[in-house]
């Protein structure tokens, strides 16, 4: 029979797994065939994107095969048809891929396909982009696949209308906040992580009123971030215009020092800097304030802030907030570095942090300051809260760039030689903060040797091997990441510069050649490409006796990392299947995930977990997993990235099929679902 185990998820939505067992073993029964090719498209988790395709297709132009797909676009829940509804269709077959509007009565028709793997989407103002078999908006689509002269006329797109939130937005006496923006923030999952992303946005009316539509069901944050004119504004513009008239008083031999002898000249500019010279004494003597941040209903907090929950279609409304007022204060100090001289560019951010010491809400903005030429910089206006104050320097190699000046690159745009760095961590409760002290510091440096091994001829010149670091996770410091940097002939390499934080390593080869596995929302996509005679894949990053493609890397200050061994090889993995029904028929109505069985590879961004859909013949493939021992299932529903998620792995682990993969095998595993028995 089929069994079905279920979980409430934060969203409040219910998960089904579905489990198929019976007396004898029809799930996952291996078949006799042989392996099956990848499936084209970038994956089956969307193709190309809505934005910039053509208005209509184009086939007449670009005829490639004789196939024909057409369908009908409607309304989720109503049925009714989506005119002018955009529907795209996306592989690599097809260059650019194609795109066409829906006519009076919904219809849509692609003509001349080549035989592939198709991956079909539909939008509409108004409502939620949708993919050809997705379970929900914001969920994965099923692959068409196509043959060559096949007429498919029966595709149908349920389009689901989009969410609103919408509410009126007060100052802090209750008069409308006309002109404030305010954003729309969805908890989502990102590589088993819980985080917002911005999804909408408007800015309030005359009346103080906001709409943000075409919202995805979900749970969201509604934040506003008023722009603000206070009192620090006025100093600054105050003290623009004083300098002025004292640079006018000066020019015309008054001395704008002694104001009996400027006031004797009868002068309007004389008259007018005392009036300002008045107003700025004034405006010492208070404490500046700026509209802070505001989170529904009415919190700076946004560890506090109320999370608002929409389904597909529904209107919410009456999300109002007041904005409130908070003291500012001047954040300002010096960098410095042990050698005693700055270097040129120093940047400077303040950048807010929650309690945690992360940052959680997206688009808020890093304050940037100027640091002048004696180190000096300040902030002006700081709202409270707590904050990470980080400065970085980048150094060049100036020998080079002086050899290349001329060929393409100029002064300063030389290789990096080094990042300098500092930060610390500040608490901002109104009182000024004018004397912090930031060394800058040396980053550290990961170093290393490339190697090939296999049958194929590896490159003669190693150099075609670019490796790099990617930041994993909430970050400490976040003032940009280092440039991917290239191996010599002979393979050694080194990235100067790290700063503090956990990281992962990738590489890549010029030419396509693959480096650590591709990730697009959970899936390992097929990028291999030949290099010297041969394709080759990363294998192992190895370091002191752990693999870096597995863990992540934690650099902490003085902590370099030497002697990472990186291994490319041309055995390539592949796990190749077909999900069936109860019938026997193929179905592409799961999503099928395999992961690996041992849990401390259960990590966010673990390259030993993917998921896929299945395409509409039920074939599934994953390519470049590590060989190893795996565990394979397929479940009715899942948020994207939520297969990352240990709690949610370790629901699937008693319900999922033990494969193991060794090295370089093409690995054949069905699915069979069983029925009532």
């Amino acid at each position: 029979m089929i069994v079905r185990a279920s979980r409430r998820l934060g969203l409040g939505l219910s998960l089904a797994l579905t489990l198929a067992l019976a007396a004898t073993p029809v799930i996952g029964q291996q078949g006799p065939r042989g392996g099956q090719g990848p499936a084209p498209g970038g994956g089956p988790f969307g193709g190309r994107g809505m934005g910039g395709a053509p208005i209509r297709d184009t086939a007449a132009q670009t005829a490639v095969g004789s196939a024909t797909v057409s369908g009908l676009v409607v309304v989720e829940g109503a049925g009714t048809p989506v005119r002018r509804a955009r529907v795209s269709l996306a592989a690599p077959e097809l260059r650019g891929g194609r795109s066409v509007l829906t006519d009076d009565q919904g219809r849509f028709t692609f003509n001349a396909l080549p035989a592939g793997r198709f991956t079909l989407t539909a939008s509409k103002s108004g409502f939620v982009d949708i993919a050809y078999g997705a379970k929900r908006a914001g969920r994965p689509g099923t692959p068409i696949q196509i043959t060559e002269g096949q007429t498919l006329d029966d595709l149908r797109l349920a389009l689901p209308r989009g969410a609103v939130i919408t509410g009126i937005v007060v100052d802090e006496h209750g008069e409308p906040a006309a002109g404030t923006p305010v954003r729309a923030l969805r908890f989502v999952m990102q590589t088993g992580e819980r985080r917002l992303q911005q999804a909408g946005q408007d800015q309030t009316d005359d009346r103080g009123m906001y709409r943000i539509f075409q919202l995805q069901p979900g749970e969201y944050i509604v934040n506003a971030a008023p722009r603000n004119l206070n009192v620090g504004d006025a100093r600054q513009a105050l003290a623009s215009e004083i300098a002025s008239l004292m640079q006018q008083l000066q020019a015309s031999g008054v001395n704008p020092a002694l104001p009996q002898a400027a006031a004797g000249q009868g002068s309007a500019a004389t008259a007018r800097l005392a009036q300002l010279q008045r107003q700025m004494a004034t405006y010492e003597q208070e404490q500046p304030a700026a509209y802070a941040p505001v989170y529904f209903p009415g919190t700076t907090d946004p560890d506090a802030a109320v999370a608002i929950t929409v389904n597909a279609g529904e209107e919410r409304a009456g999300v109002d907030f007041r904005l409130q007022q908070v003291p500012t204060t001047r954040v300002g100090g010096l960098i410095v570095t042990t050698t005693g001289n700055l270097p040129p560019a120093t940047q400077v951010a303040l950048v807010p942090r929650s309690a945690s010491g992360t940052s959680t809400v997206p688009g808020l903005g890093n304050m940037m300051a100027r640091v002048g030429g004696d180190g000096r910089f300040s902030f002006e206006n700081v709202t409270p809260g707590a904050y990470s104050l980080q400065a970085r320097a980048t150094l060049r190699d100036a020998t080079t760039a002086a050899a290349t000046t001329g060929r393409g690159r100029g002064p300063g745009q030389g290789p990096v030689s080094q990042v300098l760095w500092a930060v610390t961590d500040l608490s901002v409760n109104g009182q000024p903060l004018p004397d912090i002290v930031l060394t800058l510091q040396p980053g550290m440096t990961i170093s290393g040797q490339v190697r090939f091994e296999g049958t194929a001829t590896p490159p003669a010149d190693l150099s075609v091997v670019r490796i790099a670091l990617a930041s994993r996770g909430a970050q400490a410091f976040e003032m940009g990441g280092l440039p991917p940097v290239t191996a010599d002939a002979n393979g050694r390499f080194a990235i100067p510069g790290v700063s503090p934080g956990r990281y992962t390593l990738t590489a890549t080869m010029a030419g396509g050649g693959r480096g650590a596995p591709g990730r697009g929302g959970g899936i390992l996509l097929d990028q291999m490409a030949a290099a010297g005679s041969g394709s080759w894949q990363l294998a192992s990053a190895m370091s002191n006796g752990r693999d870096l493609l597995d863990d992540p890397i934690d650099i902490g200050p003085n902590q370099n990392l030497q002697n990472v061994i990186l291994t490319y090889t041309d055995k390539v993995q592949e796990l190749t299947g077909t999900i069936q029904d109860t019938s026997g028929g193929p179905t592409s109505d799961f999503t099928i995930i395999v992961f690996p069985a041992e849990t401390r590879y259960w990590q966010p961004q673990a390259r030993r977990i993917a998921a896929t859909r299945p395409g509409t013949d039920g074939r599934f493939t994953f390519r470049g997993l590590p060989p190893g021992e795996y565990r394979l299932t397929a479940v009715t529903d899942v948020e994207p990235g939520e297969w990352y998620d240990p709690a949610f792995l370790e629901q699937l682990a008693h319900a999922s099929i033990p494969i193991a993969i060794g090295n370089g095998e093409k690995k054949v595993q069905d699915i069979r679902l069983a029925g009532s028995q």
